[in-house]
């Protein structure tokens, strides 16, 4: 009789072990440091006719929680994701100081107000 592991059993099994470790030691993220914030940065823009020119407007930055947990069924894990998005945008306008006789000198760009870790797709 052969007693050799298959390495998908074994695979298979350790999984399934981590998958109970993980939900009996609870939240995985204690302790981490989670935030989502509005973060300024200056942006080149471009508008032919112009000089390119930097304007400074908001993003969002952070760390969210996303995580695969692992499960005794199929499929054997489910994800859990987010990420750090934009809750609310406005439009700012800005002015290029050097441009063509002619251009407009106006521009609009989507500049973050808010920011929030929200649920997404895992890919």
């Amino acid at each position: 009789m052969n007693m050799a592991v298959k390495p998908w059993i074994l695979l298979t099994l350790l999984a399934l072990l981590f998958g109970m470790e993980f939900v009996m030691s609870g939240n995985p993220w204690d302790g981490m440091k989670i935030y989502c914030k509005v973060e300024q940065y200056n942006l080149r823009a471009e508008k032919p006719g112009c000089t390119t020119q930097r304007f400074r407007v908001a993003a969002c930055l952070g760390l969210c929680t996303s995580y695969v947990q692992l499960t005794a069924n199929l499929p054997y894990m489910i994800t859990h994701c987010k990420c750090c998005r934009a809750k609310t945008i406005v439009k700012k306008s800005f002015t290029f100081t050097n441009c063509n006789p002619g251009v407009d000198r106006t521009i609009e760009i989507d500049s973050a107000t808010e920011c929030a870790c929200q649920r997404t797709n895992c890919y």
